[in-house]
């Protein structure tokens, strides 16, 4: 990458990788979107009915995570408010875990209070982490999926 940033040597690529999404069908896939939806303060008879499968079901997607708690879900909502995710978003369009944004963006977008109540939750929350961002000096917020 550095040796191409400066011109040094140009890189083509013979073909276009697309990442592989995981099926909506999968379990782990419906896992990942019904904490996301729980985070969107969408109640679980309704995760049940976007998924179309019964009550007991949806409960036992949240059971195999471990436990999480409340602060977990508000910087959940956070993160899913930044990347415009809404409980009558497709549930294809669910972001995949990890989830990332970047921190110059929570930085702006958010109120100076609602910053650094966010910042004591990464503090204190061991399923949200502080990464290196993907551009040279940026960092990122990154939220693993309580396993």
């Amino acid at each position: 990458m550095w040796l191409e940033k400066h011109k040094i040597i140009s890189v083509v690529p013979i073909e276009i990788i697309t990442p592989k999404r995981i099926s909506i069908r999968s379990r782990k896939r419906k896992i990942e979107i019904s904490l996301q939806l729980l985070a969107l303060e969408l109640p679980m008879k309704e995760v049940a009915k976007k998924f179309n499968v019964k009550l007991a079901t949806a409960q036992g997607y949240l059971k195999e995570l471990a436990t999480f708690s409340d602060q977990y879900l508000h910087a959940l909502r956070i993160a899913l408010n930044f990347k415009k995710v809404t409980s009558d978003t497709r549930l294809d369009e669910f972001p995949s875990y990890p989830i990332r944004i970047n921190m110059n963006d929570l930085k702006v977008g958010l109120s100076q209070k609602e910053y650094e109540q966010l910042m004591t939750v990464v503090a204190k929350n061991r399923y949200i982490k502080n990464v290196t961002g993907q551009k040279l000096g940026t960092t990122d917020l990154s939220f693993l999926l309580p396993e």
